[in-house]
Formats: C-alpha cells, sequence, structure tokens
C-alpha cells in the first residue's frame, strides 16, 4: 500500500457520496470563486457586443463591415458564456459499480463523459496539470486510469487535488484495488 492509501482522504465539502444497491455514486460540483470574476467579465463581454451590434444594425456600414468585423469575438463570448453557465450549475457524477465505471457531467451537456468496464481497471491515479501564461499560473488535476493491456485512459479533469484524492481513493476501495505508485502520478 502506498503512502497516500495509508491515509483515507476527508470528503471535501463539495463532494457527496451515495451508496447504492449496486454501487457507489460520487458527485462534486464545479461551482468555485472563479466564476463570480467570469459572470462578470461575461457581461461586460457580451454587453459591448450587444452595444456594438446595436450601433452596427441602426448605423448600416458599407458592406456590412460593422457586422462582420468582431465575428470571432461573439464566436468567444458564446464559449465563454457557455462554459461559465456550465461551471455554475454542472457537476460531475462518478458510478462505480462492480461492472462498471462511468463519468457524466450534466445537467449542461458537457465532453469528457466516458464509461470503461470495470474489469478493465488496474489503477487510479492523479497528476497535476499547470499551465503558465502571461495572467499567472493554473494547476488542474487529472484523474486517470491505467488499463489491464497498460493503456491510459484520462477519467476526469477537476480544479481540486482533494477532490481528485478522494475520487481516486473512493473508486479504488470499491473496486478492490491496491494503490500502488504510476509513473507522473502526483504525491500527496
Amino acid at each position: 500500500m502506498s503512502e497516500d492509501a495509508a491515509i483515507r482522504a476527508p470528503r471535501p465539502e463539495n463532494v457527496s457520496v451515495t451508496q447504492e444497491v449496486d454501487g457507489l455514486r460520487i458527485r462534486y460540483r464545479w461551482l468555485s470563486a472563479k466564476y463570480v470574476f467570469l459572470i462578470l467579465f461575461c457581461m461586460a463581454w457580451d454587453g459591448f457586443l450587444i452595444f456594438w451590434y446595436r450601433i452596427a444594425l441602426t448605423n448600416p456600414s458599407p458592406g456590412n463591415i460593422m457586422l462582420w468585423f468582431p465575428i470571432a469575438h461573439v464566436g468567444v463570448g458564446i464559449g465563454l458564456t457557455y462554459s461559465t453557465l456550465a461551471g455554475l450549475v454542472n457537476h460531475t457524477s462518478v458510478r462505480v459499480s462492480n461492472n462498471e465505471l462511468t463519468i457524466r457531467h450534466g445537467p449542461l451537456p458537457w465532453f469528457g463523459g466516458r464509461t470503461i468496464p470495470a474489469s478493465e481497471v488496474g489503477q487510479i491515479y492523479r497528476e497535476e496539470l499547470t499551465s503558465t501564461t502571461r495572467n499567472g499560473t493554473t494547476t488542474r488535476y487529472r484523474l486517470s486510469a491505467v488499463l489491464r493491456d497498460e493503456r491510459k485512459r484520462t477519467l476526469l479533469t477537476c480544479d481540486s487535488a482533494d477532490t481528485a484524492l478522494f475520487v481516486e481513493q473512493e473508486a479504488e476501495r470499491y473496486l478492490g484495488i491496491v494503490d500502488r505508485r504510476v509513473a507522473g502520478e502526483m504525491r500527496k
């Protein structure tokens, strides 16, 4: 048993665990403080575009250049607004049973849902993902599985190391997987 598995992680505040007849459901909300800033940013971004298009529609320009010029900004605004709304209302549900490991995100549709037969899961582990931009450093945590055939499958990515550790330990415990170190795995 590894050092991480010797001490069981406490359940984070944003995580709920439900024992079901044929499995275990671990659920966590995406909501975090960063969405306060994103709401304000989306309001400013989208508000400016509404203002722009109001002017463009009431004062036609040659070739309608005022309508076409900010089109990339409209795409960014739609994507950013949708992802902010998802962050406010979505949750991730990890269902572990003797038959399968299922990841779902909702209620707003989001990519990354998957189902893996439980018999294929050999190990579950966490990785720290750090990206640096001119605006600062962002750290996220990826939970992955090593399958019996040694292939790696990403299960989910979240903002909290505690959430990733808790989900890892609970899923391994339910599936009867003895924790072992994996190359690239983050330490506790």
